[in-house]
């Protein structure tokens, strides 16, 4: 069986550029359209996801998915059906069925993040960006992370997860030094997963642009281990 193609997705405000440096083989990275991140549902952007693999031709797919890019992953996955080989949550945000992803980070948390994205949009401050999602990375990256993050939808952060279907993989891989998602809350997110595959970089929230090789070895080998099944 032919190793199945790495869909690769975002995390918010972020886009398919994250990815080039992994320059992954024959991987698709997906671009959300700006009018799904101006309202749209998890399904919209997972719909969204789907137009564009279809447009690539693609049939066996594992969806790729960064932080909150892991909620997309699960709604795609539905929508591929058979097509959907595995997922392969990258830091990635893991809620319960049914829960939205600010629910996955617990009380007092969840209610804090909703009500700021409430009032004050889904584009954190400049300093939250850069000592949070840009840690570890070189000044010049970080810029383009701050100056190109796009704001997204409420809704992809708070409509509830979908469930994975029994046949999908699943894989986890950890950032161990991140402070936007700490380790050891993304232990939890990999066991609720159901991670069968798991890896790890010393690395903060964006390891395709901190470690760019050992985020393209850790994506392949989840892929490869996939030919067996």
């Amino acid at each position: 069986m032919s190793t199945p193609t790495p869909v690769l997705l975002p995390g918010s405000g972020l886009g398919s550029w994250i990815w080039e440096e992994a320059d992954i083989p024959g991987a698709l990275a997906i671009d959300h359209p700006d009018s799904v991140r101006a309202g749209g549902s998890v399904d919209d952007y997972a719909a969204g996801v789907v137009r564009q693999v279809d447009a690539a031709g693609v049939d066996r797919v594992v969806l790729v998915g960064h932080s909150i890019g892991t909620v997309v992953a699960h709604a795609a996955a539905a929508r591929l059906g058979p097509r959907a080989d595995g997922v392969l949550a990258v830091a990635g945000v893991v809620p319960k069925p049914g829960k939205g992803f600010f629910a996955a980070f617990g009380f007092p948390q969840s209610l804090i993040a909703g009500l700021i994205v409430r009032f004050a949009g889904t584009r954190p401050p400049e300093s939250m960006l850069r000592k949070g999602l840009a840690a570890g990375l070189d000044q010049e990256t970080a810029d383009r992370v701050v100056e190109s993050f796009t704001p997204e939808s409420q809704r992809l952060f708070r409509d509830g997860l979908v469930p994975l279907d029994p046949a999908v993989r699943r894989g986890y891989l950890t950032t161990t030094a991140d402070p936007e998602v700490p380790p050891k809350l993304q232990a939890v997110f990999a066991d609720r997963l159901g991670a069968s595959y798991q890896a790890e970089l010393a690395t903060g929230h964006l390891p395709m642009l901190q470690d760019p090789t050992g985020t393209r070895d850790a994506v392949l080998g989840f892929c490869r281990e996939g030919r067996a099944h």
